[in-house]
This record gives structure tokens, sequence and C-alpha cells, in this order.
């Protein structure tokens, strides 16, 4: 697959140090920038930095600031960014919230394959480029 330097960057939030980084090389090979975060705080804090993130996965489970929790500031402060959890949470305690319209792009429970996480996010920024393309 050819890669651009113009492929829109990707925060992945994870506390996992390991599966961080497999997101990272994975979507790295893809050919976007990737910011990465250990918490909820520092996620933040890139959302606020960095325009140029489209997309972002969280797990829930995390000290502190829970992945939702995470999401909904997200959701204040960059609503165009689209959101796609990956954790071990099960579906029937996040209903209510997958259930909101354009809320969650797409939750895949842990242990998730990666091939199917970088299916869903190529999903995912292929929207964001229609957008895009319709607007411009």
């Amino acid at each position: 697959m050819q890669t651009f330097q113009s492929q829109p960057a990707i925060l992945v939030l994870e506390d996992d140090p390991n599966f961080r980084r497999l997101l990272k090389v994975a979507l790295s090979r893809e050919g976007h920038t990737v910011y990465t975060a250990a918490d909820a705080q520092e996620a933040l804090s890139l959302v606020r930095q960095e325009h140029s993130i489209s997309l972002v996965t969280t797990d829930n489970k995390m000290p502190g600031m829970s992945g939702l929790e995470f999401l909904y500031e997200v959701e204040k402060l960059a609503p165009r960014i689209l959101k796609v959890m990956i954790s071990s949470t099960s579906e029937e305690e996040l209903k209510p919230h997958l259930e909101q319209p354009g809320f969650l792009f797409a939750f895949h429970r842990k242990p998730a394959r990666i091939s199917e996480v970088i299916e869903t996010i190529r999903m995912a920024l292929s929207v964001v480029e229609r957008k895009a393309q319709r607007a411009g």
C-alpha cells in the first residue's frame, strides 16, 4: 500500500505499553503520524495541541480517567475526531454509549486482532476523507 505524508494523524491512548507500541508500529506502517499517550490527561493535552488528529483509539479501563470519560472530553474539545474503543469492557456495559449516534465509530473487544483494528481505522479515515472532499 502506498502511503502519503498527508495521511491523517491518529492518537493512541493505551495504558498497556506493549499494546500501545504495537498499534503505533502498525499505524505508522500505514503512513500515519501516530501520537501515543499512557493516560487520559496526556492524551487530552495532545488533542488540544495537535489539530491534525483525525482519530483516537482508547482503552476504557485505565488508571485515573476512564476511556469513556476521555472520549466525552474529546467530543467537547474536537467533535470532528472519530473515536474507536479497544477494551476488555463488555459491550453490554458500554451499550448506552455505543448506541449514541455518531459518538463512537467502532468498538473492538480485547484481545483484539491488530489487523481488524487497522481495517476499522482505514474505514473510519475513509469517512474523514470523503467529508473533506465534499467540503473542499
